[in-house]
Formats: C-alpha cells, sequence, structure tokens
C-alpha cells in the first residue's frame, strides 16, 4: 500500500535530481525565503470503490515554483518547460508506476509576483487489506430427523 507520504518523497526527489532550488513541503512561507524555491503538496481527492477488495484513489500533485526577484517571466517559461519533461507519463513509487491522467503547467500571477504552477492528476487502483475474521470449526454435529418411518 503506498502512501501520501511515500509519494510526495518521489516527487521531491525527482525535482531534487533536477533543479539545485530549495523544495519545502510544509511550513510554506513565502516571505521567509528570499531564494527560488519549489513547494510541492499532495491534495488527496475523492477515493472510489473498484471491486470488493480493490479502491481507486485519486489524488493531485501541486507544485509551485517561486522564483526570486531577478528571475524575468520569461524564464518561468524554461522551468515550465524543464518539468514537463521531468514529468512525462509517470513516477516510480516503491515498486510501482503510477501514470498520470492529466497534467496542467501555468504561470500565475499573484500579489507578490508571477510564479509556475504544476498540477499533475493521478487515479491509481489500490487493494484493500481485510482482517481476516477467525472462528473456531465445529466439532461435533448432532441432527434429529422426524418424520415417517416406513
Amino acid at each position: 500500500m503506498l502512501s501520501y507520504k511515500d509519494i510526495l518523497y518521489s516527487f521531491t526527489k525527482e525535482l531534487g535530481n533536477n533543479f539545485n532550488e530549495d523544495i519545502f513541503v510544509e511550513g510554506y512561507n513565502i516571505q521567509d525565503n528570499k531564494k527560488s524555491c519549489f513547494f510541492v503538496q499532495i491534495l488527496p481527492e475523492v477515493a472510489q470503490t473498484a471491486t470488493k477488495k480493490t479502491d481507486i484513489k485519486s489524488f493531485l500533485v501541486d507544485i509551485k515554483y517561486l522564483p526570486d526577484w531577478k528571475k524575468k517571466k520569461t524564464d518561468l517559461f524554461d522551468i515550465l518547460n524543464k518539468l514537463e519533461n521531468i514529468f512525462t507519463r509517470n513516477i516510480k513509487v516503491k515498486d510501482r508506476y503510477l501514470t498520470f491522467s492529466k497534467k496542467n503547467g501555468s504561470i500565475e500571477k499573484d500579489e507578490i509576483g508571477n510564479y509556475v504552477q504544476f498540477l499533475i492528476s493521478i487515479n491509481y487502483h489500490e487493494q484493500i487489506y481485510f482482517e481476516e475474521e477467525k472462528h473456531e470449526l465445529m466439532e461435533e454435529l448432532n441432527m434429529r430427523f422426524k418424520g415417517r418411518s416406513d
């Protein structure tokens, strides 16, 4: 069974292998960081029942690239292209590969400035493990039949 922490680790590891910027997954506060950085979070969505023993889990990976003040908007297009090349079709998480169902990259603007937002939607099947109920075996069964005796 995959945990969200395992999935988050795989995405941050991939970013760390391809970029030199700091990567944050919690305690995010843009005012505290003066240089370019990434902020990565997982947003769980609805889990649906597929079969008696499997669920379809859905979640969104939100990758934000927050540039330092020296970066131009045109530099952000390079970052966006690089993210699209890194995260093409799937990602390895432990012993499984999760396939991307949808990707959306954009350059957004807020009150502080421009930033890159890269969203990846993932759906995958997860096996559900149930604890087996243990019952004592029946040792003896006494039965009486009433009816006609010819």
